[in-house]
């Protein structure tokens, strides 16, 4: 596989989340990483890739006022640490807006929004909790939700960063559910965050980062067969960290994920920093850089390449670099802003900005130092050097009006070369700076002089950073070159480091971008009609120009006599479009002596590369010539050194070979900081040629058994251009006392014997095979020992006679080698190609290439096809979704049928024992005889119209049992899986049915009985038809006294209901009260 420079998103992109979806046949694996945007608006970034090597931003999610709104939010609080995961049918991204950092307390709400695509659109947030920050979802595999994030307590019991909490979601109530558990503490690292659970056979894995955020950071694993714990740590405790590795090129390594590919790999992604300076700051803030690992055969997950983060990683395709370097120029004519684009805190970005056909339109707020509504609009500083220009329109009133170029890392940290105007209205430049200003804000005095420039026309601003040198400049309408502004500043302040109220206490990076105030409140308008950004390659970079890594091996060579050799292997770097693929490889042979005149770039040096690509690199790559190594200073060859073993070690004298170290067991810690005098080039390496504030002075400690001060420390002269790499004779005395920070394991070095066989270890040239060399050099001419003695003042030699310069055991070493290479050119001629020969491969070379380009067209056709493919079961899944929503509403509609059925049963049973009581009621009201004991015996014929009527009433509630019998089973049918269009089909027939088999037993019932009365009444007489007149009032009474019944029964049951739900709402406000409480007070019930 390729290998891929890390970091592979970079600038500014704190705390990644990485995310796999899709790797069937429907979909092909999508990645995405989302990150903190802290208080830049949107809010998260979301990265999208196929390989893991080439990524694009596709959406910041967090772009309405409901979702996200920042203002009043201090610097680096926002957004903090999202997390995005997917479930198999919706997106999910939990993220935290923090209002306060400072202090005790931390304010920091945590929400939940979703969405079915990664484009959005994205839900309204769901508000979870406010307990810690840095939450996480984890989606177990029996569909329950864990969400979990770091407890904080302000009390400090035992410390503030308590440990990691963990509750249930319930994503149907939108709010936790259950009881919640500390499940982790952290290590001794302490400031236990960034929590990510996972599942792999079986196991529980709890990913965290600790130690802070600045060089102590860490990622911590750990692992239980239980969710809620005991959760046991990794071997390493740490698979991710650089704490112990002060030179690595790649610092602050911590906060990281896990995701795998469909192939079975494993990688890690985590936050990282490089830092520009030997002060260590990271004016490209947290970025994000991957790691390759995989799982043992313990169920442990370990990095490749060991805890330390490598610069060089294996991934499955090659990165495009040509985007990264290529300039680009915003011209604001598509009528919105370009994605790579943000502004400061507020959801209403009409309110400070208007992109309009002929520009950017910046509407003056407040100042740029504001937390609430600050008219600057930004792009990330993703190079270590570039340039970048606009050109403003702006006619400032006064001096409260100003617009212009700012270079941005927060309130307290920022240059901004403005368009403003003095006290008389005369329109001038003027420089802002804010270097470091925390806690007061102010703007460094005395300000650079203003340069007066007409009232009228244009002007270009430009800005260029170098590493950490940024110098402003301006041109006027109709002037071709730019012309310096002010002096050169410190841009290196424009970091974490730098950043904050201490140290490492800003979480952000460096921005670029035009600005806007109006303090007067007008809402003056400045007017910009483009901006450009252009990446440079500088030799100042310490990652994007090409270096040179020094690596000490251990081998072996028999010869006459066996003896130890080290081998330096130096791996030289060429960009390829900011690429930096290894490009050659060569070993050669130093003796251990002081003759060389120069010293190999220490670990920690911008030039210096400390992570070693795959050791077998250094055996397949062809070797190169080097260009030739700088002499500075001649010296004599010391004579060899007898190295007495411990405890009687020899003390060398002033121009021996210090005795090198005995092994030691483990790496050594880093050498303590020590001040030095100002302006003394300690180092013998800064940025600008002498040392400055941001030079570091190490004290490397003395071999064992040397009382004399060791060679380092000796006055030097001055050197004015230490750019190159710096070759003395410390390369093999440094080399020996400081162990290399590879991915090789690190093997003490062994002591020397004398020798008195001219072989390859003494002569000035080696063939690596323990056999003299047949070719002869110069010798240099013996020099006695006072003329290599410094002056007094320690700028030039004393040597009356300098000896003329001769080739170095390391140009002679090379030299020897390259005619060896050469010989055996001429002498194995399968190595060679004659004209024929290359022209054939040249034309099958072309055949070859013609014929991809045939299957790069049929590549392409098939992806459209894929593409549309895609798309189409896209638009399926929604139709399906959309089904599966219909299905679900006419099941709830079938529920509440069958649940009005049962009502419907019950009030019917209830009306039946009703009918019942009232039968009772009115045989015993007969004047006459008692409640017969059959309906069907006979009776008077006074009594005839009331035995009709009960007949009549029997024979309905016998109809209505038979019906509810009906109801009961035809429910059961639907219960076992009937339809429901079946059941309200035989519902609706059966009401039909019995409504008119009740209105003609009514209509027939009383038509015969009236049929029958005047009959029977007059055979009876008068007395008789009063009887049923009688019996007729006291029906309707009856009737009306039931009717009236009903009537207060309804009127009771709506009082009921009322009441009922005044009752539902006070209980809701009382769970909204008690959940308020709970979380100001911290009790959980």
């Amino acid at each position: 596989m390729p290998l891929v420079r890390n970091p592979i998103l970079p600038g500014f992109n704190a705390d990644p989340s990485v995310l796999r979806v899709g790797n069937d046949e429907y979909y092909s694996t999508q990645y995405y990483i989302a990150t903190s945007t802290f208080e830049w608006y949107p809010g998260v970034q979301i990265h999208h890739s196929t390989d893991l090597a080439n990524w694009d931003l596709v959406v910041r999610p967090l772009s309405r006022k409901s979702q996200l709104d920042m203002r009043g939010d201090p610097d680096s609080c926002g957004v903090w640490a999202p997390c995005l995961t997917h479930d198999g049918k919706k997106f999910y991204l939990v993220y935290t807006d923090v209002k306060r950092k400072d202090g005790s307390f931390k304010d920091n709400p945590n929400y939940i929004v979703t969405a079915d695509r990664i484009e959005g659109p994205w839900s309204e947030p769901f508000y979870v909790n406010s307990s810690g920050f840095d939450p996480s979802l984890f989606h177990d595999d029996d569909g329950k939700k864990w969400f979990v994030n770091m407890l904080q307590d302000h009390r400090r019991r035992p410390q503030y960063f308590a440990g990691i909490r963990m509750q249930q979601w319930d994503p149907e109530a939108g709010k936790l559910v259950g009881p919640w558990k500390t499940i982790f503490t952290g290590t001794e690292l302490a400031l236990v965050e960034g929590p990510h659970l996972y599942k792999r056979n079986g196991w529980y894995y709890l990913l965290t980062a600790e130690g802070g955020t600045a060089y102590g950071h860490a990622c911590t694993l750990a692992r239980s067969r239980d969710i809620w714990g005991p959760y046991e740590l990794h071997p390493q405790k740490y698979i991710i960290t650089s704490k112990d590795a002060p030179f690595a090129a790649l610092q602050r390594a911590g906060h990281g994920d896990i995701v795998d590919t469909p192939d079975g790999k494993t990688y890690v992604v985590h936050l990282t920093g490089r830092p520009i300076t030997q002060a260590r700051r990271c004016v490209l803030g947290r970025e994000t850089a991957i790691q390759e690992a995989y799982w043992d055969k313990d169920d442990w997950l370990y990095v490749k390449n060991g805890p330390v983060p490598s610069l060089y990683v294996d991934l499955p395709a090659e990165r495009d670099d040509g985007p990264y370097w290529k300039e680009q120029r915003y011209t604001f004519e598509k009528g919105s802003l370009h994605k790579d684009f943000q502004w400061l805190r507020t959801p209403e970005p009409e309110r400070i900005f208007s992109v309009k056909e002929d520009g950017l339109h910046l509407i003056g707020r407040e100042s740029i130092g504001s937390w609430f509504e600050q008219s600057l609009v930004a792009r990330r500083q993703t190079h270590f050097s570039y340039d970048a220009e606009t050109v403003i329109t702006f006619s400032p009133d006064d001096e409260r009006n100003y617009a212009g170029l700012t270079a941005y890392y927060c309130r307290f940290n920022f240059f901004y070369l403005t368009v403003t105007a003095g006290s008389d209205g005369q329109r001038e430049l003027l420089i802002f700076s804010s270097e470091a200003s925390w806690p007061d804000g102010n703007l460094k005095l005395p300000m650079v002089d203003p340069v007066q420039i007409p009232n009228e026309g244009k002007v270009r601003l430009a800005l260029s950073i170098r590493g950490s040198e940024l110098q402003f400049r301006y041109a006027l309408e109709g002037q071709a070159s730019l012309t310096e502004i002010g002096p050169v500043y410190d841009a290196s302040i424009l970091s974490d480091e730098c950043g904050g109220h201490q140290a490492h206490g800003s979480f952000t990076g460096a921005f670029v971008g035009l600005a806007a105030s109006d303090l007067n409140g007008t809402a003056k308008v400045a007017k910009f009609d483009y901006f450009q950004y252009t990446p440079v390659k500088h030799s100042s970079d310490r990652y994007d120009a090409g270096p040179v890594m020094w690596t000490p091996t251990q081998q072996t060579h028999k010869g006459r006599g066996s003896r130890n050799a080290s081998i330096y292997s130096i791996v030289s770097f060429q960009s390829q479009s900011g690429g930096g693929r290894p490009l050659s490889i060569a070993s050669s042979q130093l003796q251990k002596s002081p003759q060389m005149s120069s010293e190999p770039e220490m670990p920690g040096s911008p030039q210096s590369v400390l992570s070693l690509p795959s050791p077998q690199m250094q055996r397949s790559a062809p070797i190169q010539p080097l260009a030739p190594v700088r002499q500075t200073t001649p010296v004599q060859p010391p004579a060899p050194v007898q190295v007495a073993t411990p405890p009687q070690m020899a003390t060398p004298t002033q121009h021996e070979t210090p005795t090198p170290r005995q092994p030691a067991p483990r790496m050594p810690p880093p050498p303590p900081v020590q001040s030095r005098p100002k302006d003394d080039d300690s180092d013998n390496f800064s940025d600008l040629g002498s040392d400055d504030d941001d030079d570091m002075f190490v004290q490397r400690p003395p071999p064992l058994g040397n009382s004399a001060p060791p060679a380092w420390q000796a006055p030097r002269p001055p050197i004015m251009n230490v750019a190159p790499p710096k070759l003395d004779s410390k390369v093999e005395h440094v080399a020996r006392l400081a162990p290399p920070i590879t991915n090789i394991p690190y093997q003490p070095p062994r002591t020397y014997t004398e020798r008195q066989i001219d072989d390859d270890a003494t002569s000035r040239s080696s063939t690596l095979d323990g056999d003299e060399d047949d070719i002869p050099y110069p010798v240099k001419p013996q020099i006695s020992h006072s003329a290599i003695k410094m002056s007094q003042t320690g700028r030039e030699p004393t040597s009356p006679n300098p000896a003329p310069h001769v080739p170095g055991p390391l140009e002679s070493q090379l030299a020897a080698l390259m005619s060896k290479l050469i010989y055996i050119e001429q002498e194995n001629s399968a190595i060679s190609v004659n004209p024929d020969e290359y022209k054939q491969t040249m034309s099958r070379l072309k055949a070859l290439e013609d014929e991809k380009k045939i299957w790069w067209k049929r590549h392409e056709a098939i992806w459209s096809l894929r593409d549309e493919d895609v798309e189409n079961n896209i638009k399926i899944r929604g139709l399906l979704a959309k089904c599966r929503r219909e299905l679900d509403a006419t099941k709830k509609l079938r529920d509440e049928d069958l649940q009005n059925v049962q009502i419907v049963r019950s009030k019917l049973a209830e009306k039946t024992r009703e009918l019942e009581r009232f039968q009772a009621q009115n045989g015993r009201a007969s004047p006459s005889r008692g409640r017969p004991g059959s309906f069907f015996e006979r009776r008077d014929t006074s009594d005839l119209f009331t035995a009709a009527k009960v007949a009549a009433l029997e024979q309905r509630a016998l109809e209505l049992e038979r019906r509810n019998s009906d109801l009961v089973a035809q429910l059961e049918i639907s219960r076992a899986g009937g339809s429901i269009d079946d059941l309200n089909r035989i519902t609706t027939q059966a009401w039909t049915a019995k409504v008119s088999d009740v209105g003609g037993l009514r209509v027939s019932t009383d038509g015969n009985e009236f049929d029958r009365i005047p009959t029977g009444a007059s055979s009876e007489g008068l007395t008789g038809w009063q009887r049923v007149e009688a019996l007729l009032e006291e029906h309707m009474t009856y009737r009306e006294g039931v009717g009236g019944r009903m009537q207060a029964l309804r009127s009771e049951k709506e009082v009921l209901l009322r009441d009922l739900h005044r009752k539902e709402n006070e209980c809701q406000t009382l769970e909204l009260k008690l959940q308020l409480l709970q979380r100001r007070t911290g009790i959980i019930v």
